[in-house]
């Protein structure tokens, strides 16, 4: 094992992480991958019932519990539109391998312009059934809560690792802005170690802010 991977599993290793995820691929694949490390616990809120209200719900009763959040930034609104969603996508990647074809075979602008259009329309539809600041608005309204419940004397103990499609969406940047101590966001989809190193610099960062005298 490399001196990256041995630092990566220190770092993980006896750590208590909740995955707030609708995607129940990515997030069995995340788990395992997280225990791969020794974690001494992976717990998952999978959301897709009122998505942003289950995710608070199990903040405001064990958020502190956790060395680690790793949250979804976009979420569905519903089960139903999460299953609208994956048939849309699904059309999705259909039609981008349409367009692939056409532009192959050189096809006429015309021909071009009408599948994009059809993309774009695919892409309004997706976004219409997706609360894209879910996450964000989670976290906010948790420290909020958690705040005026210790008369402003609160402050999260776990690190944020946030999960986003991309950061173009000035929106959400902007809501990302407040997210810079002890938080980082990543584009889906990564490769393992992106995301395994990045929450093991969080975990180191937070662990030398105690002054190293955290226990594993």
């Amino acid at each position: 094992m490399g001196s990256d991977e041995e630092r990566t599993t220190k770092a993980l290793k006896g750590r208590r992480i909740l995955i707030i995820e609708d995607d129940k691929d990515l997030t069995l694949r995340l788990k395992e991958l997280f225990e791969s490390c020794g974690v001494r616990s992976v717990s998952v809120k999978r959301c897709v019932r009122g998505a942003r209200q289950g995710g608070l719900d199990i903040l405001l009763k064990r958020g502190d519990d956790f060395d680690l959040i790793c949250v979804d930034i976009m979420l569905p609104w519903s089960e139903r539109d999460l299953k609208e969603c994956q048939v849309l996508q699904r059309e999705w990647n259909q039609l981008l391998k349409e367009v692939a074809k056409l532009r192959e075979k050189r096809a006429s602008g015309d021909d071009l312009a009408e599948q994009r259009d059809r993309l774009n329309k695919l892409s309004q539809e997706i976004r219409a059934r997706i609360d894209r600041e879910a996450g964000i608005k989670m976290i906010q309204h948790w420290r909020q809560e958690m705040s005026k419940k210790a008369g402003g004397q609160w402050s999260p103990k776990a690190a944020i690792l946030i999960l986003t499609a991309h950061l173009k969406d000035e929106s959400l940047a902007a809501g990302l802005a407040e997210f810079t101590r002890r938080t980082r966001w990543i584009t889906k989809p990564a490769f393992q170690w992106q995301v395994l190193t990045a929450a093991a610099e969080l975990l180191d960062d937070a662990t030398q802010a105690r002054g190293g005298n955290e226990c594993h």
